[in-house]
């Protein structure tokens, strides 16, 4: 991982899978860099959101929440028992409104 906080963010996830079951999602420009090798860094972290995240996380909110399955969530990769899966592309967003 490019991050020289890398061995900070890790301590962090396995500090909070200690002590809850929640999801711990991660992103951010050096994610967007190594992509799923984000994983062998970070082992406790469940997803990693690549590129632009103010669409993919209410999607992945939505499908945790609903129960839908992870290929509707763009720019995602996550663990699926052994594997780690890449969902479809959304690129990047042009116009940002808030």
């Amino acid at each position: 991982m490019l991050s020289p906080l890398v061995d900070v963010v890790k301590q962090l996830c396995d500090e909070v899978k200690s002590i809850s079951p929640s999801p711990i999602v991660l992103g951010g420009p050096h994610v967007s860099a190594v992509k799923e090798e984000v994983f062998a860094h970070i082992p406790n972290a469940d997803y990693a959101i690549i590129n632009e995240a103010e669409f993919t996380i209410c999607q992945l909110v939505h499908a945790l929440e609903k129960k839908i399955p992870f290929q509707e969530v763009a720019n995602l990769y996550y663990k699926e028992e052994e594997k780690i899966l890449f969902t479809k592309p959304l690129g990047f967003l042009e116009n940002l409104l808030f």
